[in-house]
């Protein structure tokens, strides 16, 4: 997987999917294993906005039971069996404890219903899942289980829920490895590549867009038949260039963080909800919202907060104030050790479509596929309000099969392929650890990292990537920045430290990896504007954390 935009100008691709977060990925890697010839652009780094802002769950749809949404329930089910089946290095079951207490759609009773009733919905929840990875069936435990399980609940509570979700061990790079399984079906990615208009014929149809090269400066018109805009929050502002007239219908957005801390609980394989004071969006009854505090990388991911937000995607950051404000609710409903500002490791921020409600603005549930041939007289031009990382690639399945039957274009209805690159012939994270280390002089722990984030292509990416034997943990992240380089299109610091590694994300991005970071992309080969370039104006996670922990 290369940066080569002259491969831009070789054809007219029947599809054009412009932005590079989940819904852009899964919509190339749709389109691409259907046989249609696919470009991808994005104007940062792939994952770098919205999609970077992840609770790295894999939601099955248990608590849309309060909303009375069975439709997004079943979605939600499908979707999470597809991404536990497809890169099982990467996705794992993770228990989640909901305390219970009272009467009400928060008691014993009521969530004992539920989780009856999600077991009927979900019956065939694991079918095609590897055993190791399948989700168990929910259960009710007794107060003195929760409490063992959660010491630093707040007193009162009598019993609790258990429920299995997934979770993504990283986020980051399974959304690159959708970006990979587009390539390696034919599609041809790139990073750092603003669309700045849309191209059309005299009749009012898509012809293509023009793109400038962020690293090289140069101007591309790209040819196209079919366009699709998945850029998220910019998706607005794309339909606007263009003139669109219908391009404030996706101009709403909701501002959304979770934020990093040192783990809050002794259990890396159990999630926490701790109850807010501040009233939930639920259609059944009348809730409390809750905060879910989940174990990632020794750390805890607390979330999420949602606020309405009015201005350019670009102001969207998190000062001091919001993160205080947000570690406030929280404390004030967690018995634990307070959680301050010196605490935090990093915070995510990123942007959702938004929906008038009856009240105030609230987020959208479910995703919309706009096709502006209906809408706008546009013919070729469609655009995707994606909502959740879980449900992105049946999404993107809706989208690409709508595009190609409105262009004739011919295209199997369904998607051969299943596994992930690194995902293919996985046979469980154990038994490859355990035959990783008769052919590498690597430990245990060590190889778990690789296994996790490579899954059965492991030797490859150490012999791509220059692992020298001896070389240790230095030498593992040396190579993991170099195949970054080589095959994975990263082109500055910032890349490898947020989405091709952990570093930032775990407080581990230190002076060190900088300079080997930097060092690295000069020892490659770099366009010397890749070095320059400053990916914190593309990425608010990044410049709200470094804000923060600076």
């Amino acid at each position: 997987m290369k940066r080569e935009p002259e491969r831009l100008l070789e054809r007219t691709f029947d599809v054009v999917v412009v932005g590079g977060g989940i819904h852009g990925a899964c919509a190339a890697m749709e389109a691409a294993r259907r046989g249609l010839s696919v470009a991808l652009l994005e104007r940062g780094d792939f994952g770098s906005a919205t999609s970077h802002n992840s609770l790295k769950l894999l939601h099955g749809g248990f608590r849309y039971i309060q909303h009375l949404d069975f439709r997004r329930i079943r979605q939600s089910i499908r979707e999470r069996r597809y991404w536990l089946a497809a890169a099982p290095h990467m996705c794992r079951p993770l228990a989640f404890l909901m305390p219970l207490r009272g009467v009400g759609t928060r008691s014993r009773g009521a969530l004992y219903g539920a989780l009856k009733l999600y077991e009927l919905i979900a019956a065939d929840r694991n079918r095609g899942v590897p055993a190791e990875r399948a989700i168990p069936a929910g259960r009710i435990v007794g107060k003195h289980e929760l409490y063992s399980l959660a010491p630093s609940l707040r007193p009162g509570y009598t019993s609790g829920a258990i429920w299995y979700d997934g979770q993504m061990l990283d986020a980051d790079r399974l959304l690159l490895s959708c970006v990979a399984a587009a390539v390696e079906s034919g599609a041809v990615a790139m990073n750092y590549a603003a669309v700045e208009g849309l191209s059309l014929t005299r009749d009012n149809a898509v012809a293509g867009v023009k793109v400038r090269d962020r690293l090289r400066g140069e101007e591309l018109d790209v040819r196209a038949k079919q366009v699709i805009f998945a850029a998220g929050p910019w998706n607005a502002a794309l339909l606007k260039t263009a003139g669109i007239a219908s391009w404030r219908q996706q101009a709403a957005q909701v501002k959304s963080m979770n934020v990093v801390v040192p783990a809050l609980f002794e259990r890396d394989d159990l999630a926490v909800g701790i109850e807010s004071k501040r009233r939930s969006d639920s259609v059944v009854g009348n809730t409390n919202r809750l905060f879910f505090v989940t174990p990632w990388q020794g750390l805890s991911v607390i979330g999420t907060t949602h606020e309405p937000f009015d201005g350019e995607p670009e102001a969207c950051t998190f000062g001091r104030s919001e993160v205080e404000a947000f570690l406030g609710e929280f404390n004030d409903a967690y018995c634990g050790r307070p959680v301050d500002l010196d605490d935090v490791v990093y915070v995510y921020g990123g942007l959702t479509p938004a929906v008038e409600g009856r009240i105030a603005l609230g987020r959208s549930r479910h995703a919309v596929v706009t096709d502006h041939s209906a809408t706008d007289g546009v013919a070729g031009l469609w655009s995707v309000a994606g909502v959740k990382f879980t449900t992105a690639r049946y999404v993107a399945e809706i989208a690409v099969a709508a595009v190609a039957a409105r262009a004739g274009l011919d295209s199997p209805a369904r998607v051969p392929t299943t596994a992930l690159p690194g995902g293919e012939d996985f046979p469980g994270e154990d038994v490859l650890i355990e035959r990783l280390r008769r052919s590498t002089d690597l430990d245990g722990a060590l190889l778990g990292q690789l296994v996790r984030a490579y899954g059965t292509r492991v030797e490859h990416v150490l012999e791509a990537g220059g692992y020298v034997p001896g070389s240790g943990e230095e030498g593992v992240l040396a190579c993991r920045m170099r195949y970054a380089i080589r095959e994975e299109m990263a082109v500055c610091i910032d890349d490898l430290l947020h989405r091709r590694t952990h570093l930032a994300m775990t407080g581990k991005a230190d002076t060190k990896s900088r300079e080997l970071a930097a060092a690295l992309l000069a020892e490659e080969g770099g366009d010397a504007s890749c070095l320059d370039i400053d990916a914190r104006a593309f990425d608010s996670a990044s410049s709200a954390s470094a804000e923060l922990v600076s």
